[in-house]
């Protein structure tokens, strides 16, 4: 009877030591220090020229002495959370700041030494395995173009990030809190905030040609130009301003006309494009074709295009009728 009152007893033991096991353990450096950061962003940065979804200003700052920690059992999901009252742009877990073309979004590197390639995402969920796996180490605030217009100016970046353990981890502290009250001047000298055209809508008078003319290739030039007004910065030297055009097309400098083939309009007629260099408009993107610089007013840069249409003969019989036809231009800049 006592050698089975013994093993009775060393059971009971076992049963109770079982919940004090933790799911997690802390790495070599034990339980992180701290609890909350204070995350404190620069008064003014100066963004660089990047494409729409690129970094156009980063501020960075250490967190932590490279916490770790490290899971066996049970649930091993940590939650990233961000509180930041702005409205989600487009772009995965980027921000809208409120200046034209300008997000906000806050990342954490999870390795160490800190690398940009591996984070935690706020908001976002981070699954640990069974191996050893770091804390965030350093908290990055990116400024991501959002669109093709970028303004500048005063960009908030108030916001609490909280890293929260998984939730029988077992570990004191359980959640990480980076808070940041913030903002900085976002200075701006490679991009336009806006460019626009004086003349939404361009008409030009193709006027009545002889059909003998345009077999003959004589049809006259009708000349026209516009201009646009890009706002935002005083760059030194004026940037490229390029430009490209959208229409019924088969081929670069050629424009079909309107409802072609139908009753009442011209048979074997285009419009033939150039600019006033002679070269032909391109309607694609890569193709694009520079716009030229006419002067600096005191809120804007100026360009101008110059270009020349006429009639000219498409392929088969040239048949009289209406010969009218519309494009679009297409503004590429920054």
């Amino acid at each position: 009877m006592r050698y089975l009152l013994t093993l009775l007893f060393a059971l009971g033991g076992m049963t109770l030591a079982k919940p004090a096991l933790s799911a997690c353990t802390w790495g070599s450096n034990g339980a992180p220090k701290n609890d909350t950061y204070q995350i404190n962003v620069p008064s003014s940065l100066t963004i660089s020229r990047v494409p729409v979804g690129g970094i156009l200003a980063s501020h960075s700052q250490k967190v932590g002495l490279n916490d770790s920690m490290r899971c066996y059992t049970g649930e091993k999901m940590a939650t990233m959370t961000l509180d930041i009252g702005l409205q989600a742009s487009k772009i995965p877990n980027v921000y809208e700041t409120g200046v034209p073309g300008i997000g906000i979004r806050v990342l954490a590197s999870r390795t160490a030494p800190a690398s940009r390639e591996d984070y935690y995402n706020f908001p976002g969920q981070f699954l640990f395995d069974d191996l050893t796996r770091y804390l965030p180490t350093m908290i990055y605030v990116d400024y991501v173009r959002t669109e093709i217009a970028v303004g500048s100016g005063q960009v908030p970046a108030t916001f609490t990030a909280r890293f929260i353990l998984p939730s029988n981890s077992g570990l004191t502290p359980s959640t990480l809190t980076y808070t940041s009250t913030g903002s900085t001047k976002l200075e701006n000298n490679v991009f336009f905030s806006s460019c626009e055209s004086q003349e939404p809508t361009k008409i030009v008078p193709m006027g009545k040609v002889a059909t003998s003319n345009i077999k003959s290739g004589t049809a006259l030039e009708q000349r026209y130009t516009f201009e646009v007004r890009c706002r935002g910065m005083k760059p030194a030297t004026p940037l490229p301003m390029k430009i490209y055009f959208e229409g019924n097309t088969d081929a670069n400098g050629m424009l079909n006309l309107t409802s072609a083939g139908q009753a009442g309009v011209a048979q074997g007629v285009a419009i033939e494009l150039k600019d006033d260099k002679g070269t032909k408009l391109p309607f694609n993107k890569p193709d694009a074709i520079n716009m030229d610089w006419q002067r600096s007013e005191v809120d804007a840069e100026v360009y101008r295009f110059s270009g020349s249409a006429r009639y000219t003969a498409s392929g088969g019989e040239i048949k009289p009728g209406k010969a009218d036809a519309t494009m679009t231009y297409v503004l590429d800049y920054n």
